[in-house]
């Protein structure tokens, strides 16, 4: 597991967060990290959809009673989890 800087953006925000993942170790230069994806920080923006911009590569990132799902695969955050 690496911490990051990766960015979220959606519903009008947009600010810079740290996140944990894994790095990948595969050849494919698009896919350098990996699932699961946890933001680290907390912030004020109001629970939604957003956008996690990891690098090259982009994550739905959702965010329910005031918390950041983790990404636990490339597509959908885990809906009953916190971080």
């Amino acid at each position: 597991m690496v911490l990051r800087l990766a960015f979220i953006r959606g519903r009008g925000c947009g600010r810079f967060c740290t996140v944990r993942a894994i790095k990948a170790r595969d050849s494919n230069p698009l896919s350098l990290y990996r699932c699961p994806i946890t933001v680290q920080e907390k912030d004020d923006f109001p629970d939604g959809n957003y956008e996690l911009v990891l690098g090259a590569q982009a994550f739905v990132l959702k965010k329910r009673k005031g918390h950041y799902l983790p990404i636990v695969n490339e597509t959908s955050p885990e809906e009953g989890a916190s971080s």
